[in-house]
């Protein structure tokens, strides 16, 4: 049974984003999967799909170093946006990863894992459940 109902993966490296969005599928891990290549498209996607709650992320796997809108504007955008507390769960993925890095994603209780690309099968198996509230999510 899949950990997550919906993922939204964000990474600007095309064979990245369907490597990624296969192995979400091969292990089971989520039952939906849609992938952006910008964080500007996937917060679009969001804001207009933010009424139909079945649809929202409940995790999203984010690249940290995007153009034009960073992974860490993306956190702040989402948080203003779900709310404390009703944030998918999120999963940094980044093939370079800084010290300042980490003490800035410490901000966001939401950031569940910060993983090194590439992803592995053995990195989504976390233990961790969704934080999330499952009536909210769950279909209509």
């Amino acid at each position: 049974m899949p950990k997550y109902h919906n993922a939204i993966i964000i990474d600007d490296d095309a064979i990245a984003l369907m490597l990624c969005e296969r192995l979400l599928r091969i292990a089971g891990f989520t039952e939906n999967v849609k992938s952006f290549d910008s964080c500007i498209h996937a917060l679009n996607w969001i804001t207009d799909n933010f009424e139909s709650k079945p649809v929202l992320p409940d995790i999203v796997l984010l690249d940290l170093h995007l153009p034009k809108m960073d992974g860490f504007s993306f956190l702040q955008k989402i948080e203003e946006l779900f709310g404390k507390g009703l944030v998918p769960d999120v999963f940094v993925l980044s093939s370079t990863f800084f010290v300042d890095d980490e003490q800035r994603l410490n901000q966001y209780p939401f950031v569940k894992k910060i993983i090194i690309k590439p992803l592995t099968i053995k990195d989504l198996d976390t233990g961790l459940e969704s934080t999330h509230h499952q009536d909210v999510y769950a279909p209509l």
